[in-house]
């Protein structure tokens, strides 16, 4: 339980002009199943896709977020929606589509079948160094990435940590933003923190850091956050507890703490740099992933993501290509990509990820213009970034950076991807009104249950770059298949390619009907 509870609404309140929920019937597009989650707002529960159910499939299903408008302020959710919004990192929760009614605020988000990582803990028992490093890589990276964008969490422990999976791998997901906050980035390029300043104090007690205890931090109490964690996988319990919160911040300021078995020396210093009780000493992400326990397998573990690839010279010839086509693609059909991005089976999904993971080299959760130079290098394939044309992609302060949306959403545009029954279903995704075609306002209301709100100009302006006042479905399936890569080597009939990039041998979905697989 957090340090601090949500302003309760008025009873019969009205819509609220949050514009980037959609109005929409939920009910019209989802069916909600077994409810798997209960907080103090909202409820979680499995829900899949109606066009599933009609066909007799139960196909994909997702994990949709039901929260009581009459128990949560306007302010509250309108800062998650907020924050949800700007997040594109894999190990975050992805949320797909937003919707809301006279009563509930729904996200409809990707669901994770292994639960949450501290009941498989509770289960299971304690991890060995490897798997906690498996899991803590991941974590820093996503926590580095929040806060590189201005958002600190403020409420990281194993119960919001979800596990993809519930076949023994460790893919995480951060979940619960609630308590998150999103803030001006107040440092210079050189500094590695931003200032303390007056804040609420929130949190879940034993995981605080003492800075929160005063009122007084900044970013720097998920680091503590994560030192708290990274104690449970290797130990079962937080470092510090006690009879009552006065014991409780006692052992919080001055930390003692006791590591009741054998582990590394490193693993100890960096658990020890994570937990010191100065914000302005402590451990960043940035650092943490750079630390000795942090490294001392890194060589080994891309050596076996790398060589994964049955041709890698082909392979990365062919990301490459996907990516210049992605580039040259009409806006309309970079959204359409992003969207089949959300109903490709897990497996599927699993598979593009770890292409990703091969080609961010630094774990930012983004792929810079650098570090892609640096792997064709490595590969001897130095002239092929030539081909790709970095500023048709994303931009910072740092220079050209392609998104993991944006990259994953580029290796659907083959035609293994492409098949007539999921090009239908992305069209009827569109065709709200069922007429067979989709108009400008179609467009504008089913992007809307995206959470995007697309202003008329921009609209034109994308149906303008079709050449096109409406989109038939003929008209639509070729401007999606149009350009798509083909592949370069076919499976055989014993195998069957389930990423589009390299021939394996067919796993059964785990845990669901596959529809697309």
């Amino acid at each position: 339980m957090g340090l601090c509870s949500s302003n309760v609404r008025q009873k019969g309140q009205k819509n609220s002009e949050i514009r980037q929920f959609s109005q929409q019937e939920i009910g019209n597009f989802y069916k909600l199943g077994q409810v798997i989650g209960r907080g103090n707002f909202a409820t979680v529960q499995i829900g899949y896709k109606i066009d599933q159910e009609k066909n007799g499939l139960k196909g994909k299903c997702y994990a949709i977020k039901c929260i009581d408008k009459q128990r949560i302020s306007f302010e509250h959710i309108q800062r998650e929606l907020e924050i949800l919004s700007r997040l594109d990192h894999p190990n975050i929760i992805r949320v797909y589509e937003e919707y809301e009614d006279v009563n509930h605020f729904y996200f409809v988000m990707e669901y994770c079948k292994g639960g949450e990582l501290f009941q498989k803990i509770k289960n299971n028992g304690i991890l060995n160094e490897r798997n906690t490093q498996i899991i803590m890589r991941q974590l820093f990276s996503a926590v580095r990435y929040l806060h590189e964008r201005g958002i600190i969490h403020r409420d990281l422990k194993p119960e919001n940590l979800m596990l993809v999976s519930a076949d023994g791998e460790f893919d995480i997901r951060i979940i619960d933003f609630g308590l998150s906050k999103r803030e001006q980035v107040i440092k210079k390029p050189q500094q590695l923190r931003s200032k303390c300043r007056h804040q609420t104090k929130v949190g879940t007690p034993i995981y605080v850091a003492p800075e929160v205890l005063k009122g007084i931090y900044s970013e720097t109490c998920d680091e503590w956050s994560l030192g708290c964690i990274m104690y449970v996988l290797l130990f079962g319990q937080p470092p510090f507890s006690g009879q009552n919160i006065h014991q409780l911040e006692q052992q919080i300021n001055k930390p003692n703490l006791n590591f009741k078995h054998n582990i590394s020396i490193e693993c100890q210093d960096l658990i020890r740099k994570l937990l010191q009780p100065n914000p302005n000493k402590r451990i960043t992400c940035l650092q943490a992933l750079k630390h000795p326990w942090m490294i001392r397998d890194t060589n080994q573990f891309r050596l076996l993501t790398t060589m994964q690839s049955e041709d890698n010279s082909l392979e990365i010839e062919r990301i490459i290509e996907l990516l210049r086509q992605y580039g040259e693609c009409t806006q309309f059909k970079k959204e359409s990509l992003k969207i089949l991005l959300s109903q490709i089976t897990d497996l599927q999904y699993k598979h593009l990820k770890l292409k990703f993971e091969e080609l961010d080299r630094d774990n930012c959760g983004t792929i810079k213009e650098l570090e892609l130079q640096e792997f064709l290098d490595q590969q001897g394939k130095s002239k092929l970034l030539k081909q790709l044309s970095m500023n048709k992609f994303s931009q910072n302060d740092q220079g050209f950076y392609i998104s993991y949306t944006d990259f994953m959403a580029a290796l659907l545009n083959q035609p293994f991807y492409l098949t007539q029954d999921r090009l239908e279903n992305l069209f009827n995704w569109y065709d709200i009104k069922h007429r067979q075609y989709i108009s400008k306002n179609d467009y504008g209301i089913a992007m809307n249950r995206r959470g995007v709100v697309i202003n008329q100009d921009k609209i034109e302006a994308i149906f303008g770059e079709l050449n096109l006042t409406l989109i038939r479905y003929e008209q639509f399936k070729q401007q999606i298949i149009m350009n798509s890569v083909k592949q370069i080597n076919r499976s055989t009939i014993e195998t069957k390619q389930i990423n589009g990039l390299k021939a394996v041998k067919i796993e059964p979905c785990i845990g669901d009907y596959c529809k697309f697989l």
